[in-house]
């Protein structure tokens, strides 16, 4: 795993490994995000991706929702945070039990990010 940001397409990823959990985290784990090109991105995926399985489905829940960020924003503003407002369809106050985000005002940190 590089210490690189890593690209990749998350919604054929996600139906590659049949919208199952534990195979999209495989599948990053196994660098086979690299067969799906697109434009979301991890900026720095390797200790996310090298977390205790008790953080599984948070890690998932994590990059799903990282995919939706802007690249030209993490890059070149230093922004790599996401406005709540683009996810207003999850639940705020189940993504505030996630270990790996934070919710500031109306932002989602990324704890790797």
């Amino acid at each position: 795993m590089s210490d690189k940001p890593i690209f990749f397409s998350w919604q054929k990823i996600t139906k590659y490994c049949n919208y199952n959990v534990y195979k999209v985290l495989e599948a990053f784990k196994a660098d086979k995000y690299k067969q799906f090109d697109g434009y979301s991105f991890l900026l720095n995926p390797k200790p996310l991706l090298s977390l205790h399985s008790s953080y599984d489905a948070e890690v998932v829940e994590y990059i799903s929702l990282a995919s939706i960020r802007n690249y030209f924003d993490a890059e070149y503003l230093h922004n790599a945070r996401l406005s709540v407002y683009y996810v207003d369809s999850v639940n705020i106050n189940k993504l505030k039990e996630n270990r790996l985000l934070k919710i500031v005002g109306k932002e989602i940190l990324f704890k790797y990010e």
